[in-house]
């Protein structure tokens, strides 16, 4: 099948997510999973597989321009990658039926923590964070990691909040990086998910294109956007799309 009306939405969706600090897989995968009828596990494979060069692409102008901390990165990551290699094997493991299930509810999770953020208006401040109120928290990018590779949901989703409210790190540089860290657990994913012949290249074909621009165009807007307007639509969509997986 021919999809080039994918391209444009790829653009979109990867220009949102990395101007907020969002994994554009909440959207695809859905939107795979719904409008294509691709099965579950598929959906997700490809809707990380898309993500995967985006994040990669919007990871890499974010650490040109200096927002990444790599003190944080290299101490967070390894914890990512051990929640990937989890997430992986119970990805093969739960039936589809509960697997949607947990992806509604993976979902719903992101939805109200940055709902929540919204309205107590939780923001941090510091440049580089604290690194002593993270370290008693790495089971959070450890579940993030896990969440995505079962899911496609979850690291970036858990690890910005985990950034700016655990780690008072300031706003834009806690979605910096977050996107670096869904970044390096998505190419893990996707080389699993390559090796297992789970992609789609015909959506692939419009969708990865789409993503390197759109993540482009993320990282040149994440300075001129009001955060917590785009926290506020994130947790609207995303709850809708919780809500829908559920009773499904």
């Amino acid at each position: 099948m021919d999809h080039p009306y994918l391209f444009p939405v790829a653009i979109l969706v990867a220009t949102f997510a990395n101007s907020s600090g969002f994994s554009g897989g909440v959207f695809f995968q859905p939107f795979f999973y719904f409008f294509f009828n691709i099965p579950l596990k598929s959906s997700i494979a490809n809707g990380i597989a898309t993500e995967t060069l985006g994040m990669s692409s919007g990871a890499i102008g974010y650490v040109r321009k200096g927002m990444v901390s790599k003190k944080l990165f290299l101490k967070l990551v390894p914890w990512v990658i051990l929640g990937v290699v989890a997430g992986l094997f119970l990805f093969r493991m739960i039936p589809n039926f509960y697997l949607k299930k947990i992806v509604g509810v993976s979902v719903l999770l992101a939805a109200l923590v940055q709902a929540y953020m919204v309205v107590y208006k939780r923001r941090g401040s510091l440049d580089e964070g604290s690194w002593p109120r993270l370290k008693n928290f790495v089971f959070i990018p450890f579940l993030g990691g896990a969440f995505s590779a079962t899911t496609g949901t979850g690291n970036a989703e858990l690890n910005q909040p985990f950034l700016e409210m655990k780690g008072n790190l300031q706003n834009k540089k806690a979605n910096a990086l977050a996107i670096a860290l869904e970044a390096s657990g998505n190419v893990l994913i996707t080389l699993f998910n390559l090796i297992s012949d789970d992609l789609d290249w015909s959506i692939l074909i419009y969708t990865l294109p789409g993503v390197l621009i759109g993540s482009q165009l993320g990282v040149w807007l994440s300075t001129r956007l009001n955060s917590m307007v785009m926290k506020t639509l994130f947790a609207i969509f995303v709850a809708g799309i919780g809500f829908h997986y559920l009773i499904l």
